[in-house]
């Protein structure tokens, strides 16, 4: 009612385009959050499966996954964490510093196990099998170097497409002589979004390289400064990735709709009611097993 009666005093001694401005101050606030509508095509079957569908919330830096068989991943940026669900068992798992200096500790540990596992076998024996396992068998107490890799290369392609109604321009990603990935890329503008709105993934990006770091994981995944080096050449939306492997595609994930709107904060919350699980064991994150693989005598 104080709103209503304002504006009437208002209208009474102001121009109506003041009026105007004024009522939209006192309206409900703009759009802050970005929702991604995606789908994923297998196309190493030939494209015979249905594509799987999934989504992406944006929300300054809290970000949100929803991927198939009810997989969800939350990252908050804001607490520098990471949830991730499961809604067919109304479980989740949380990941932070604290949690992955435990995951260190077990992988120490467990390599710790494989040196005095190493230390009985005859000197033959044991090169044989820190050639099997690239030396990181024998890291003992320190954590194993990542592999280094070549660092990936955007090559513009010089051709244009429209993929969910945006415009954009295709790249090639190459890793040495491997093309790795065909994106093409929309300008922020024509994806009616600005940069910052995505600032979630580029801390998640981070995020994953900081929690990995000396575990010993070379996916793309833990690749973080790679994969942030990439995302700000790529400096637009990428509204379609096609994954190739050998030569051959693999996957490929396109974008359907992309929408500003309000996001309910219980999006970036762990549901209420369901069960916290502990951190899956150190084998699980790429760590050697507590026995190594002993070749046969020859």
């Amino acid at each position: 009612m104080k709103v209503k009666r304002l504006m009437g005093m208002l209208a009474a001694v102001l121009p109506s385009v003041m009026v105007v401005a004024f009522a939209s101050l006192t309206a409900t606030p703009a759009f802050a959050g970005v929702e991604m509508a995606t789908e994923i095509i297998d196309l190493a079957g030939g494209g015979a499966n249905a594509p799987r569908q999934a989504r992406m919330i944006a929300d300054k830096d809290q970000l949100r996954m929803d991927r198939a068989q009810g997989r969800v991943l939350i990252f908050r940026g804001d607490r520098n964490l990471a949830w991730t669900i499961d809604t067919h068992t109304s479980t989740y798992v949380e990941i932070d510093r604290g949690t992955m200096q435990q995951m260190r500790g077990q992988v120490d540990a467990a390599r710790g196990q494989v040196t005095a596992e190493l230390d009985k076998l005859p000197p033959e024996q044991r090169a044989q099998v820190e050639k099997m396992t690239g030396g990181a068998a024998t890291g003992g107490a320190a954590p194993a170097a990542v592999p280094t890799r070549e660092a990936p290369r955007v090559i513009p392609s010089g051709k244009t497409d429209t993929v969910g109604g945006i415009s954009c321009r295709e790249v090639e990603v190459t890793r040495g002589k491997e093309k790795e990935s065909e994106i093409c890329v929309a300008d922020w503008a024509a994806a009616g979004i600005a940069k910052a709105d995505l600032e979630g993934f580029r801390k998640l990006v981070a995020f994953q390289e900081e929690m990995t770091r000396g575990i010993g994981i070379s996916s793309e995944s833990a690749d973080g400064e790679q994969a942030l080096a990439l995302y700000e050449q790529l400096d637009g939306v990428p509204v379609r990735v096609r994954t190739f492997k050998g030569g051959a595609p693999r996957t490929e994930m396109r974008i359907l709709k992309i929408e500003k709107k309000a996001l309910d904060p219980a999006l970036f919350e762990v549901p209420a009611g369901y069960t916290k699980r502990t951190m899956p064991g150190s084998a699980a994150l790429g760590a050697p097993r507590a026995r190594p693989p002993v070749p046969s005598a020859r």
